[in-house]
């Protein structure tokens, strides 16, 4: 069995807490993590797709197969949009960090992205309150993990995190 993550951002973004996150995960669940960045190559304010799978498997990702979809930025989650399994969740950050599409004047950012993203379960997470470790631990939990376990998984860190991304409740 194996469980396909997508992390929708722009470059210059850091998902190295993400990964890390789920890292722990597999070394508490025996899992195993492949993960496949296939922009890698790009620059500073380009999209990236990070396809992270747990468990067998190597194969890049296809549309409709994440469970998860955790989109760092709102536009690059709409266009991830596609990859998100029809009973998959989406974590979503509301920042407009503007692709580089968008900073140049190439594309204006589209005002239904919000709209598009929220006809999906999702969790949202809010400009002031964000924080790698509430992200992390929605991520989790979207991936069914229990709330006693993500305490496990992230014991080290707040507690507080865990605690606000258990009580929150799908929609915007």
């Amino acid at each position: 069995m194996s469980l396909d993550l997508a992390i929708a951002y722009v470059k210059g973004q850091d998902i190295a807490p993400y990964i890390g996150c789920l890292d722990r995960f597999c070394d508490k669940s025996g899992a195993k993590m492949w993960i496949y960045d296939e922009p890698s190559f790009a620059t500073h304010g380009e999209a990236g797709l990070c396809h992270v799978r747990l468990g067998e498997g190597n194969t890049p990702l296809l549309a409709g197969e994440a469970k998860v979809l955790v989109a760092l930025e709102e536009l690059e989650g709409r266009r991830a949009l596609r990859y998100l399994a029809k009973d998959g969740i989406l974590v979503l950050c509301r920042f407009h960090r503007l692709p580089l599409s968008v900073a140049t004047g190439t594309v204006g950012y589209p005002s239904d992205t919000l709209d598009i993203l929220a006809n999906r379960p999702l969790f949202c997470v809010q400009p002031k309150e964000f924080s790698p470790l509430l992200v992390c631990a929605l991520t989790l939990r979207a991936m069914g993990v229990r709330e006693s376990d993500v305490r496990g998984i992230l014991a080290n860190d707040s507690s507080d995190a865990i605690g606000r991304a258990f009580g929150k409740s799908l929609g915007v």
